[in-house]
């Protein structure tokens, strides 16, 4: 027991280089931190290249710098992902993306140094719990085949009901071989608007090639939300009390619309057929900003739940602590 009070545990976190991982793995990394833990926070030279020109960051800072200087044990690294920094990623995404967007390597490592592996989930758990019953898709005909059944999927444990179509891109494909969408996952251009679009909309409209998210849903002009359903977009929304119009693209964007539309009524779509009517997405705007929507009611009780799940006593709050607790005992075990 006295050794495990003594224990201070070093975590390296390693986020997959994109914005919807690196945003969790930094906020994991602040509350770790801010219970004694030592972490290494490692990052990929072309992502860190990105996050100090969006913040304007000296040569000698890093993203974590002020909680360093607050006391806080991060450490910050940076490595290659073996192509030099000028190599466009975006636009040669097809030629190096694998076929699996996790770490599956992190395990073999840990095994081979003898230190405890901790899986970090960036997705909602309804996301996780279709991926780990995907054997019952296979069985139930809702995945891996051209003919798939298309009624409501009522057997997955944990999940009430849940179309087709609201399962993760790569379940409805119908080759489930086939992951890198080249064509939807970038193109290539740089100049995707429209010929003309700026100069016609530059009295109402203004567009920037980045800025803090946090910030702008966090102004108190902005009413309304137009997102792609990404679960830190979901979150954000929620805690800035900013109702959204959902137009999910991939990934598990759909299964989170699902969540935000369905079940907490907290959004609308902004459509719900394949063509998108002008009028449509005329009318569902409109309902979001409208003072007496539901959903803006909807999303000050939502915001509630998250404040009692990260209070002192919290269930968010009190899992942490049973998680850290859990890992010292790992680590006792391990040595």
């Amino acid at each position: 027991m006295e050794l495990k009070e003594h224990l201070q545990p070093h975590a390296v976190l390693i986020p997959l280089p994109l914005q919807g991982h690196i945003n969790p793995f930094t906020h994991l990394a602040m509350k770790l931190a801010s219970k004694g833990l030592t972490i290494t926070f490692v990052s990929t030279e072309s992502t860190h290249q990105k996050i100090a020109t969006a913040q304007s960051l000296k040569d000698d800072e890093n993203p974590f710098s002020n909680a360093q200087e607050s006391g806080l044990d991060i450490h910050y690294a940076k490595i290659s992902d073996g192509f030099p920094l000028s190599f466009d990623r975006r636009a040669n995404a097809g030629q190096f993306v694998e076929a699996d967007s996790f770490h599956v390597w992190a395990p073999t490592i840990a095994k081979k140094y003898n230190i405890v592996n901790v899986s970090f989930w960036t997705e909602p758990a309804t996301v996780l719990t279709v991926y780990y019953y995907m054997d019952l898709l296979k069985s139930n005909g809702h995945f891996g085949y051209h003919d798939k059944c298309e009624d409501t999927i009522r057997y997955i444990p944990g999940v009430q009901a849940i179309e087709p179509a609201d399962l993760r891109s790569y379940c409805q494909d119908a080759d489930p071989s086939t992951v890198i969408r080249h064509n939807i996952l970038v193109s290539g251009e740089r100049n995707i608007l429209p010929l003309g679009f700026e100069e016609e909309t530059a009295d109402r409209g203004l567009v920037v090639p980045w800025c803090s998210q946090l910030a702008v849903l966090s102004h108190p002009a902005v009413g309304g939300f137009l997102t792609h359903c990404g679960w830190n977009s979901i979150l954000e929304s929620i805690w800035c009390k900013v109702p959204m119009v959902c137009f999910p693209i991939l990934t598990d964007q759909f299964t989170n619309r699902k969540l935000a539309v369905d079940d907490w009524r907290i959004c609308v779509n902004l459509c719900t057929g394949r063509l998108i009517r002008r009028e449509v997405v005329a009318e569902n705007i409109g309902k979001i900003m409208s003072k007496s929507d539901e959903s803006r009611k909807n999303i000050e009780k939502t915001k509630m739940i998250l404040q009692n799940a990260l209070s002192n006593e919290g269930s968010s709050e009190k899992n942490l602590n049973q998680f850290i607790e859990d890992m010292k005992n790992k680590i006792l075990q391990k040595n």
